[in-house]
């Protein structure tokens, strides 16, 4: 099991793979955060490492890509007209 329902996170998003890791999108429990987040595809013991965390709950990664080197993902964030 790479990641259980104890990890501290509400909702995953998509993720991608490359040769030794898993990288998904996922919003933590505690602050409603969207986090890039990384597993090696053999486990993290429910503990994923946290590449980059949104500014606010009103931002939100969208997607990910990796070319096997580095990671790549789009946000995006809701701003209140005026």
């Amino acid at each position: 099991m790479i990641l259980s329902s104890s990890s501290g996170l509400t909702s995953l998003g998509p993720l991608v793979l490359d040769a030794d890791n898993i990288y998904f999108i996922g919003t933590s429990f505690q602050d409603a955060l969207s986090r890039i987040l990384v597993c090696a595809k053999m486990g993290c013991a429910n503990q994923p490492q946290t590449l980059a965390t949104s500014a606010d709950p009103s931002s939100s990664f969208l997607a990910l890509a990796t070319d096997g080197t580095t990671v790549y993902w789009t946000a995006q964030s809701k701003v209140a007209g005026t």
